[in-house]
């Protein structure tokens, strides 16, 4: 999946037009992609469907997902979505299977007990599912079956959603395989700003403001998580049927103030890191933008908050 390289004096002078009508282009060009992939599962002629949502992280799965979710519900179907982290093993499972804690890697991932659900829920139309609790380290089921009717859609969003050593899905079934990243770059005078790049600028604000993970953390860890990426996750895109960009290219105007709070807090140990170095050289030349302005169902809200989406 190749994506634009986005001049940011084009983006800026765009913006500064018409602010308001520039988010709304950005954002309607992404939902149509959505309509899209919803339009095939609910004209599809299949009794029932399956959704595979991978890409790597902070791409956006989980609000693709709910788009989705959204649109099939609104044309009369049934949905019930799970995401793959939520099957990882728990914490004393992993050591009696010798599992790592590599969140990256697709052993993680109880593959077995995911089946039996996907199962469950195709054969019987209704399965108890879990949530993974991060701060215990483990699965916590919940205390109502999700049920799928004859006509529905079982959506499953993750990581690992598209490997098919975890989901392994039969021929019978009509499964839609979707990726998703920020393929486009943003280009400066000198340097472009990788799509990479502003991934790490997502996945730094949500850490921080979701699970309490200082930048420090987030910039530690962000290596293994690329590395994950480039052996777990990005061999499969090649077998998905729709690929998404999702780089709303006036989001580093909304990220920009808190993203260089964040950088000045941990600048002392960060000053030489060249992926906070190239962040911060773009924010510093981004205009400043009310994060108001950001729909309540934009994608850009699952990593600042505020959604519609809880």
């Amino acid at each position: 999946m190749s994506g634009r390289i986005i001049k940011l004096e084009e983006i800026v002078s765009e913006f500064e037009k018409d602010p308001r009508g520039y988010i709304d282009a950005a954002e309607n060009e992404y939902k149509s992609r959505i309509k899209a992939i919803s339009d095939r599962v609910l004209y599809s002629d299949e009794r029932r469907d399956i959704l595979l949502i991978s890409g790597p992280s902070s791409s956006g799965k989980s609000t693709t997902a709910e788009l989705i979710r959204q649109n099939l519900v609104a044309g009369g179907m049934d949905c019930v979505t799970l995401s793959t982290d939520d099957f990882f093993f728990d914490k004393d499972e992993m050591n009696a299977y010798e599992v790592g804690f590599d969140f990256e890697s697709p052993t993680i991932v109880n593959e077995l007990l995911l089946l039996d659900k996907i199962n469950q829920l195709f054969v019987r139309g209704e399965a108890y599912l879990p949530r993974f609790d991060f701060v215990s380290g483990r699965k916590v089921y919940k205390s109502q079956k999700e049920k799928l009717s004859s006509r529905g859609a079982l959506i499953i969003e993750g990581i690992h959603a598209l490997n098919k050593d975890v989901i392994a899905v039969g021929n019978e079934i009509d499964t839609v395989r979707v990726y998703v990243s920020t393929a486009s770059s943003i280009a400066l005078e000198d340097e472009v700003i990788s799509g990479r790049d502003l991934r790490l600028a997502r996945h730094i604000i949500r850490d921080s403001k979701f699970r309490g993970t200082p930048l420090e953390g987030t910039v530690d860890m962000w290596e293994s998580v690329c590395a994950g990426e480039d052996k777990h996750i990005a061999p499969h895109k090649d077998s998905a049927d729709y690929v998404i960009d999702t780089l709303m290219p006036y989001e580093p105007f909304m990220l920009r103030k808190r993203m260089l709070k964040l950088i000045n807090a941990a600048f002392r140990k960060y000053a030489h890191d060249p992926d906070i170095e190239a962040l911060t050289r773009l924010y510093e030349r981004c205009p400043d933008a009310d994060s108001g302005m950001i729909p309540g169902d934009s994608l850009l809200r699952e990593f600042i908050g505020g959604g519609i989406y809880g």
